[in-house]
């Protein structure tokens, strides 16, 4: 069923009111319609603000969905530090990273972008190190064996 506010609006769209028909699911006014954020148990949104308010509490709680933040409860949630080096949150616990950096999970689940390259180098090091001494190793066995 339709909400009140909703059939209110279809009123004063009738009448010639200034604000816009919206859709259920969505809010807005005379500047056009938005869709809702995601709202706690799929609750429509306010529907002049977008808020996603619980009508049994004192409007000073938000109530959004597992992973949503905001008044209007369209900001993702991602743990950890899913912005560092240029990243963001695309969606509940998904963390998007920019080009040559890869999304890093720790065993709490906590995301992070980190650089492919440096680690690459890393080891790459590493590697040419233990090939030195190595190397190193059999000269100096052969070096004594002769």
């Amino acid at each position: 069923m339709p909400s009140l506010k909703y059939l209110i609006g279809l009123v004063l769209v009738a009448v010639g009111g200034a604000y816009a028909q919206c859709a259920e699911g969505k809010y807005g006014g005379a500047d056009g319609c938005n869709i809702c954020g995601s709202c706690l148990e799929d609750k429509a949104c306010d529907y002049d603000t977008g808020f996603c308010w619980d009508d049994n509490t004192d409007k000073e709680k938000r109530n959004c969905a597992s992973g949503y933040t905001s008044q209007q409860c369209n900001v993702p949630v991602c743990p950890g530090d899913c912005t560092s080096a240029g990243g963001f949150c695309a969606g509940p616990d998904k963390c998007v990273c920019p080009d040559l950096l890869a999304e890093r999970k720790d065993d709490m689940g906590q995301s992070t972008c980190y650089s492919l390259r440096a680690d690459g180098l890393k080891g790459a090091g590493i590697a040419i190190l233990v090939l030195i001494a190595s190397i190193f190793s059999c000269r100096l066995v052969h070096a004594m064996n002769h």
